[in-house]
């Protein structure tokens, strides 16, 4: 509510600021705030990175852990226990950007920027536990992609019940057929 009510008194001060100026002046003043809550956004996500990386540092994981995206249901919607094994993957090779935009895949790596990026050796989808600091419990996920560098080694995942995420590899646990067999009954 405070930064509703900031954002309303910005607009008004700028109303008030731009009378008597001319379309110039209001078009500098404009692009001047617009530069400012640009820079807010940037430090905002610069500190959540800081943030995320400290916890995950706390808690015995690299900088790399992942990211969290239970709200991302548009690109990656809640997928049936059921039919957790027909989500769409890309096997054996990196993904395209196209597949990363239509939800086949998350992960992209330029080749140019990373050039030792390849697919892990498995064949993917996989069903898996991950320990989510956010609802601080093992969630159930469906690894759709897993990429291999010579600094680390990703997963990304899906969520049962949409959205998706990253984390680093060894803090997926990968169901065995009998425990897939107790969940999806």
């Amino acid at each position: 509510m405070r930064k509703l009510t900031g954002l309303f008194a910005t607009i008004a001060l700028l109303v008030l600021m731009s009378c008597g100026k001319s379309d110039e002046q209001m078009a500098t003043s404009e692009k001047r705030w617009k530069d400012s809550l640009a820079t807010t956004r940037n430090l905002r996500a610069e500190r959540a990175l800081a943030m995320q990386d400290d916890f995950n540092l706390q808690s015995g994981k690299s900088p790399n852990s992942g990211w969290y995206c239970p709200d991302n249901v548009r690109g990656f919607p809640a997928v049936d226990i059921q039919s957790w094994n027909k989500v769409p993957v890309v096997n054996a090779r990196l993904p395209t950007f196209e597949e990363i935009e239509n939800g086949t895949s998350l992960i992209y790596y330029d080749k140019f920027k990373t050039p030792d990026a390849k697919p892990y050796n498995m064949m993917l989808p996989k069903l898996a536990t991950w320990y989510s600091p956010y609802s601080k419990k093992d969630e159930i996920i469906i690894v759709i992609q897993i990429v291999q560098t010579t600094k680390d080694t990703v997963a990304g995942f899906r969520f049962l019940t949409g959205g998706n995420g990253t984390s680093d590899f060894r803090d997926v646990h990968f169901l065995t057929d009998n425990e897939i067999k107790k969940i999806s009954n």
